[in-house]
């Protein structure tokens, strides 16, 4: 691909990205918040932190999954196929979206929740410390702050992820066999000597569809692939292109 397919391909991606990412982040917001408020609700007890749930997370990224993935499959599907999108073609990305994600799905919305009650343990912690009354302990968990910036990280990074893997699901049902990576195309990028991690000059990398990239050392199928650490993924928004 030439600088400019490159350019023009992300600028699409980043758009598509984008609109999932503002569109859900306000869910996960108030998921989050749920979480924290279901603590206090209960007493702020020890009890009360081990019962946060992670239920209506999980619904709200299952439904991601399925809308970015569809959406997003049905553009690669359109580039590497350049024919109308076959009937039932939703379906089976949805089922295939949902079969990969079935496992990894349950183990991220753990993830967040036990971050949730980590972050819970630390204001109480400090709170105890410094002999903070409870009205003070509540207009801290409460806070927006608390919630909105981890908000804003899980809708990226899971738009990313979903995207991306429906896209080589699409792209290999298609018959492609190279996969490219597109870096992000900004100053955020991460790259190195700045950052741990060098996603800049991962730009233009060609492997074989079902090769990983080497990304940083550690082994990727595509940007968002959640089997790399998560300075490899939180937050990434690269994409993947198919010839």
């Amino acid at each position: 691909m030439t600088e400019s397919q490159k350019q023009d391909y992300w600028k699409q991606y980043i758009k598509l990205q984008q609109r999932y990412e503002k569109l859900y982040y306000p869910k996960i917001n108030k998921a989050l918040q749920n979480q924290v408020q279901s603590f206090i609700d209960k007493g702020m007890t020890q009890t009360a932190l081990t019962e946060i749930s992670y239920v209506e997370l999980y619904g709200i990224l299952k439904d991601l999954y399925l809308k970015v993935g569809v959406v997003y499959a049905a553009k690669v599907n359109r580039m590497t196929r350049k024919e109308r999108m076959p009937m039932g073609f939703s379906a089976e990305i949805q089922a295939l979206v949902l079969r990969y994600f079935q496992t990894e799905l349950l183990n991220t919305v753990n993830n967040i929740t036990t971050k949730t009650r980590n972050d819970i343990q630390a204001i109480l912690i400090e709170a105890q410390l410094l002999g903070l009354p409870n009205t003070e302990i509540v207009k801290a968990l409460t806070s927006l702050y608390f919630t909105k910036v981890r908000a804003r990280n899980i809708s990226r990074t899971e738009s990313t992820t979903a995207s991306n893997q429906a896209a080589t699901f699409a792209a290999q049902e298609n018959g492609a066999t190279t996969k490219i990576w597109i870096s992000a195309r900004d100053n955020r990028t991460r790259r190195r000597p700045r950052d741990q991690y060098d996603h800049l000059h991962m730009d233009g990398v060609e492997v074989p569809i079902n090769e990983p990239f080497i990304v940083s050392g550690e082994r990727m199928m595509q940007p968002g692939d959640k089997k790399a650490s998560a300075g490899n993924v939180c937050n990434c928004r690269c994409s993947v292109a198919f010839k």
